[in-house]
């Protein structure tokens, strides 16, 4: 799925210190799912061998909105393994020379 042009991916990054490549990777799945939420309206009940409309699937694109929703739902696993399950922990926040 592709990303609006809204989308601040520095943002993003800041926003996810202490996540690891599967918590990135869970993040970008629920904000695709986020979009597909939103488009539920349009997109039609399929069977399980009918595939969504090309067009429909060219109008969404996953916003920081999406991203900011996804956020919400994540926790940084290396916050986790430190005990403190915070998504807004500063441990992982030090200097390593």
């Amino acid at each position: 799925m592709k990303l609006s042009e809204d989308v601040e991916l520095e943002r993003v990054a800041k926003e996810t210190h202490g996540h690891v490549g599967a918590d990135l990777a869970a993040l970008c799945t629920e904000a695709a799912l986020q979009c597909i939420r939103e488009k539920m309206d349009v997109i039609e009940m399929l069977d399980e061998d009918e595939t969504i409309d090309a067009e429909i699937l060219n109008s969404m694109a996953v916003t920081n909105e999406h991203f900011k929703v996804g956020l919400g739902n994540s926790v940084a696993s290396a916050c986790v393994r430190h005990g403190c399950g915070s998504s807004t922990c500063q441990l992982g926040r030090r200097r390593w020379a």
